[in-house]
């Protein structure tokens, strides 16, 4: 089971950041040494000083942890393998110019560095604030999304959080105009009874007709789909208890619901 928080549960984290982080052309950590994450021990995050106000944008952070080589978004970790990380920054509104990120990963047992960040993708650059790991934007970016590889650290750690905080920025070199959103979500360990126990519980109902998916969730989110390359086919929010009537490729499909605490996934057939 995987357990999530915007933005605010203390597990790992991702920060992607606008006038503070884009002012700081090659990331934050770089240029000011500073940890902007919201993990535990950070500065404060760029909504609650003054880097980076309300501005023409309302966006919304997402990390995901993704399946080498399928890049299927996965539910837990397995100790010593690698994962490819994907943030992605959604305007809400309007058009901004370029994004920034920052992310760590940490134990939830102690706030320390939980596995190895590397191969970081384009405009992305891997960094260090005291102790603490750090995966950030290297450069303005117009694109809304950064990829990095995360290797999973060994049997016995327990979940594993990523922090996140994300902003769209107008480009203006000012502290105003911009728009911030942070993101926490937490991977247990594959191992033991408690997450087969977790598991099995998924609120997730869906039926299956050709190119349609009956779907009924028993809690309410943001509920996505993915082809089995990973690309994502919709994103909806859902009520509990409500029944949704989608349109959908035949193939396996995963499907993703993001409630208040917890992320469930599962994979289904759709004819």
């Amino acid at each position: 089971m995987i357990f999530m928080k915007k933005p605010y549960l203390l597990f790992a984290a991702c920060v992607v950041l606008a006038p503070v982080l884009i002012s700081s052309n090659n990331g934050v950590a770089e240029d000011q040494n500073l940890d902007r994450t919201g993990a535990p021990g950070s500065s404060p995050s760029c909504n609650t000083t003054t880097c980076h106000t309300s501005g023409s944008f309302s966006p919304t952070t997402v990390v995901e942890l993704l399946e080498l080589p399928d890049l299927v978004p996965a539910v837990s970790y397995i100790p010593g393998n690698q994962y490819r990380v994907r943030v992605t920054i959604n305007a809400g509104m309007g058009t901004p110019s370029t994004y920034g990120f920052q992310a760590t990963a940490i134990f939830v047992s102690d706030a320390s560095n939980a596995g190895v960040f590397s191969n970081p993708g384009p405009s992305v650059q891997l960094e260090a604030v005291g102790s603490r790991h750090i995966a950030e934007h290297s450069m303005d970016s117009p694109n809304n999304f950064f990829l990095v590889d995360w290797t999973a650290p060994e049997a016995g750690g327990g979940p594993v959080s990523f922090y996140c905080s994300g902003v769209a920025s107008n480009n203006s070199n000012t502290d105003s105009g911009d728009g911030f959103d942070g993101f926490t979500i937490s991977y247990p360990e594959a191992a033991g009874t408690n997450l087969s126990e977790k598991v099995s519980i998924n609120p997730i109902v869906i039926i299956t007709n050709p190119g349609q998916a009956s779907i009924t969730s028993l809690e309410g989110g943001l509920l996505r789909a993915y082809d089995i390359s990973g690309k994502m086919l919709f994103e909806n929010t859902v009520l509990a208890g409500e029944q949704n009537q989608f349109s959908i490729i035949s193939g396996i499909i995963i499907f993703q619901l993001i409630a208040e605490t917890q992320v469930y996934s599962i994979k289904q057939f759709v004819p």
